[in-house]
């Protein structure tokens, strides 16, 4: 779309807006004889029938607006896909995204018709080459039948914006290494005595922990766990934080370029499930996840549709217990993809999982007793359910080696 939200119509009631004469401009004030309306503290009323900037109610009015247009012309929205849209006779699909449409579809002139109905109450541009969607980089290859996504350009501008200095050593990690400390029989809590961020830091750091996570969710999966720690530092962090800061955007700065590869595969939805146990401050646990399409063995990696790395809300008070929190995480963020999937014709079996931990793996499938694991969670045997029905989820160990 071009200019869409500025282009829709305030149906339900007009607003009003008070404006002093000298901030508009001329030929407005002689086209619509303001001068004549001008009241005694200099200003005029003016009515707003079409939309404008900073409106509250113009997101909602633009999506209804649209909404009711696309009906006209048969173009209907999905039953559990938000802003997913098929139409009632045509074989065609498209998702919407603010103003932007990326268009699934076997027949030219299905694409025309979608592209005619548009112009009638909105200026459009079209690309059919399908080469950006939602400022990332499409690049098509059908003989290998592959798919690079990217962001061009967005991190070369990062150490501008940041001020980040000159790359001193490059860094192939995105966040700090850890050595382990073999043959130690107690885990000790680090203690952090530097001293903590200033409200500078603090406000640079919020300004980059959103700005790097729109490229991990949509291209760069590698760095969301070195995303959610730092994020988790907002409040409370230190000089060490800072270091750990400039250790991410010398990564950036190193791999300014990230690529993701999309292969053609069997559109079967498998999950690979992990967990750490009290790694996070305040001894919470760390939950991770990758989401991929493949075969029903899930044998063909591919690049990640959706990817987890968070830190679970509940303590946990076992390594199982942390797993099962993580498989069902995971589980619950992969129902609305895989309602998508099946609206979109590719039917979903029951969703491979994958778990590393035997104890997680034999509560969930009812392969062991429970004696001590009371104090796991009662919601998180929602999974259990759902294996349980077959239909659902199935629940595998890698092989070993």
């Amino acid at each position: 779309f071009s200019n869409m939200h500025l282009n829709t119509k305030l149906t339900d009631r007009f607003e009003c807006m008070k404006m002093h004469l000298k901030d508009i401009p001329q030929e407005i004030i002689e086209q619509c004889h303001l001068k004549d309306k001008v009241a005694s503290d200099g200003c005029v009323c003016i009515e707003i029938r079409r939309a404008i900037c900073g409106l509250r109610q113009l997101g909602k009015l633009a999506n209804t607006q649209l909404k009711d247009n696309l009906a006209k012309h048969g173009h209907c929205p999905s039953k559990h896909t938000p802003g997913l849209f098929f139409h009632k006779t045509r074989p065609i699909s498209f998702s919407l995204v603010v103003d932007d449409f990326d268009v699934c579809h076997e027949r030219q002139e299905d694409a025309e018709h979608l592209v005619a109905s548009l112009k009638k109450h909105h200026p459009i541009k079209t690309d059919w080459t399908g080469s950006r969607h939602c400022e990332i980089d499409l690049q098509w290859d059908c003989n290998n039948r592959t798919l690079k996504t990217s962001m061009k350009n967005y991190v070369k501008r990062a150490p501008l914006q940041f001020q980040h200095p000159a790359l001193a050593r490059q860094q192939h990690a995105p966040s700090p290494f850890t050595p382990p400390t073999y043959g130690s029989k107690i885990q000790m809590a680090t203690v952090d005595n530097t001293e903590p961020m200033t409200p500078a830091q603090k406000h640079q750091l919020q300004q980059i922990t959103g700005k790097f996570l729109c490229l991990a969710r949509a291209v760069d999966d590698t760095t969301m766990h070195a995303l959610n720690d730092l994020a988790t530092k907002i409040n409370t962090g230190t000089q060490t934080t800072v270091k750990a800061l400039k250790h991410f955007l010398d990564y950036y700065a190193t791999h300014s370029h990230p690529t993701k590869v999309h292969r053609a595969s069997d559109m079967i939805l498998n999950i690979h499930s992990d967990a750490a146990y009290l790694v996070a401050s305040e001894a919470r646990s760390r939950a991770g996840g990758f989401h991929y399409l493949s075969n029903a063995k899930g044998t063909k990696l591919n690049g990640s549709v959706a990817v987890i790395a968070k830190i679970t809300k509940n303590v946990c008070s076992s390594a199982a217990e942390a797993e099962i929190a993580a498989l069902f995480m995971n589980a619950t963020h992969a129902v609305p993809l895989i309602n998508t999937l099946n609206e979109l014709g590719h039917k979903q079996p029951a969703t491979p999982m994958w778990t590393d931990n035997s104890t997680a793996y034999g509560i969930l499938n009812d392969k062991v007793n429970q004696n001590r694991s009371k104090s796991i969670d009662m919601r998180f045997y929602w999974l259990r359910d759902r294996i349980r029905s077959v239909s659902y989820t199935h629940l595998t160990l890698p092989t070993k080696a």
